[in-house]
């Protein structure tokens, strides 16, 4: 016979008594270490570990949330290598509904960050619960993930009724038409936001140009990115429109679309005397 090596995990269901004890206080222990950065959470994973102590792990995630002013956190399993599972990647019910209550009883959490976590439509509506009550959260990414059409007309509720959210990253969501006009709706009345990203969208020409004439009448917006997207001519022309109506928006990033030569010379002949900032073509 030959003696078979055992992996981790065989060893770890074998552990019993003082060994378990043992286990449990190296893995609290370095959970704790792993919490001890300034801004950005560095990616854990809860997926090898049973379920006390993933109950642990929220407990320790929990009390560091409650006591600083930012947090972001990636859900993924690391060194997977052939063994791919779909479960091992992005953020699950379980995970949100503990962030949920997280998020609600927060009172110094500034900037919260979620993104590249195949956050969906469902998975939003939970997070969006206990955003509507959290009173601190000026700074939101969500970028990265999937929230499609009907998760930007949830986020754009959510622009309608907060008062303090001043930064809003939605980049690379798989937002179309029917998102931007929802969002661009909310934004007509927003008071609030003064950066909002929408980059790497599908926000077609028609939809660039609807959101141009709703923001004609926000005079709070400083930044907007629409990279990446499919904006073109009839885009152009309300753009046009909206800087010599509105000249609170300063910043545009407008690159990788589908605008010409004859697109950036009107955009010149306005912004020229007007000595914007910065815009990006």
């Amino acid at each position: 016979f030959f003696f078979k090596q055992k992996t981790a995990y065989e060893m770890q269901r074998g552990l019993v008594g003082s060994e378990m004890c043992i286990r449990d206080r190296i893995i609290k222990s370095s959970l704790q270490r792993d919490f001890q950065f300034k801004n950005n959470a560095a990616p854990f994973t809860s997926y090898d570990l049973t379920f006390i102590q993933v109950l642990k792990e929220f407990i320790i995630s929990f009390n560091y949330i409650w006591s600083q002013a930012s947090w972001q956190k990636i859900f993924k399993k690391e060194y997977l290598g052939s063994k791919y599972e779909r479960v091992a990647f992005g953020i699950m019910i379980s995970d949100a509904n503990n962030i949920e209550d997280c998020i609600r009883i927060s009172k110094t959490l500034i900037s919260f960050g979620l993104p590249g976590n195949m956050i969906d439509k469902d998975i939003l509506q939970r997070i969006m619960r206990s955003l509507v009550l959290n009173t601190s959260i000026t700074q939101l990414d969500l970028s990265h993930n999937l929230l499609g059409d009907i998760g930007a007309r949830r986020i754009s509720k959510y622009i309608k009724h907060t008062k303090i959210l001043t930064h809003l990253n939605l980049c690379d969501n798989n937002i179309h038409y029917d998102g931007s006009r929802w969002i661009a709706k909310e934004l007509k009345k927003n008071k609030s936001l003064l950066y909002i990203n929408l980059k790497h969208n599908r926000i077609n020409d028609q939809g660039g140009a609807k959101m141009c004439v709703d923001l004609i009448e926000n005079n709070t917006l400083r930044e907007i990115v629409l990279a990446a997207n499919s904006l073109g001519k009839d885009f152009c022309e309300k753009l046009c429109a909206l800087i010599k109506a509105n000249i609170s928006i300063c910043n545009f990033d407008l690159s990788c679309n589908f605008l010409v030569d004859s697109d950036g010379e009107k955009l010149l002949e306005i912004i020229q005397p007007l000595k914007l900032s910065l815009i990006h073509i």
